[in-house]
């Protein structure tokens, strides 16, 4: 039974892969900005759809997931396709990290509605305890096409869309690690002004 599901499969991992390059292709300047359409998103469901993507990986691995989420987050105007890539990114390089320092570990994944002056951030915090970043590698990890990885197995890409995709939405990508006591990566986007008072609804 289980090759009878192998064609669904296949094109599952077809699209991803061509919303992946469409998204790098957009980010190297081959599409512009206002190309790209916005539409009302629920961040909460945007990262459990991300971690249920990566949830066989993440068992494989003996990664073991917690989240906390707040309820009645505020719907945000996004690109959904945009933010998933982005908590996907997040997770398997977490993912990664770990597996390759210790064969296993925690990410904790929490989202929550921070207030902020006259309006308001939703947040998204992805911690792992992974080996940490070295400081002369952190100050550089949002730079396009840098890695720490040898040659061949990491374009440098992926957190560099990240932060594009994150900042050119008017919010904030950032990351806080201590070499030894893991990384977290934090997502801020702002709310639109109409939905500071609806919540979700």
């Amino acid at each position: 039974k289980r090759y009878e599901d192998l064609p669904a499969d296949l094109e599952t991992i077809r699209e991803a892969g061509q919303r992946a390059s469409a998204i790098v292709n957009r980010f190297l300047g081959v599409t512009r900005r206002a190309d790209v359409p916005l539409e009302p998103c629920r961040i909460d469901v945007l990262v459990n759809q991300a971690l249920d993507l990566l949830s066989a990986q993440f068992t494989l691995d003996q990664i073991a997931v917690r989240t906390r989420v707040d309820a009645d987050l505020p719907l945000l105007a996004a690109n959904a396709q945009d933010l998933t890539h982005v908590f996907m990114n997040l997770f398997a390089n977490a993912r990664e990290a770990m597996a390759d320092a210790h064969g296993k570990g925690t990410l904790s994944v929490s989202v929550t509605h921070v207030p902020a002056g006259s309006g308001s951030w939703v947040e998204v915090r992805v911690t792992d305890d992974g080996p940490g970043i070295a400081p002369e590698h952190l100050a550089r990890i949002f730079d396009l096409f840098y890695t720490t990885k040898p040659l061949g197995l990491s374009t440098g890409l992926g957190l560099s869309i990240c932060h594009r995709i994150v900042t050119e939405l008017g919010g904030e990508l950032v990351c806080d690690s201590v070499p030894g006591q893991g990384a977290t990566f934090v997502v801020r986007l702002p709310v639109p002004v109409k939905n500071e008072a609806s919540g979700g609804n």
